[in-house]
């Protein structure tokens, strides 16, 4: 009866983990207007694969964060979707930066 005890409370305690991660199943959490808009122009140049705005991105990304306009965290976010663009996923890259626009909507 014991094992059947401890089954339980693992599988609740599992099932509660699952539940308590996946509100709503977001990768990115709320993110500051800079942090969107940027998101905005990043979409734009994934769905062009423009390699050239790419770059230029970059940097108005790090000036961005000079200027504490966006967190390091929402950076790094941003950085992790150029680099997929970088690798020539374009279309994963598009997706993420639609994502972290859609992920704030009704927030």
């Amino acid at each position: 009866m014991q094992n059947h005890g401890q089954w339980l409370l693992v599988t609740g305690l599992l099932a509660y983990l699952v539940f308590a991660w996946m509100p709503g199943c977001h990768k990115y959490g709320d993110v500051s207007l800079g942090t969107y808009e940027h998101a905005q122009a990043l979409y734009s140049i994934c769905n062009r694969r423009d390699s050239e705005r790419l770059k230029t991105f970059v940097d108005s990304l790090d000036k961005a964060r000079a200027r504490n306009e966006i967190t390091e965290r929402e950076r790094k976010w941003l950085l992790d979707i150029v680099a997929t663009a970088e690798s020539g996923d374009w279309e994963a890259a598009a997706a993420n930066a639609g994502r972290m626009m859609r992920e704030q909507v009704g927030r």
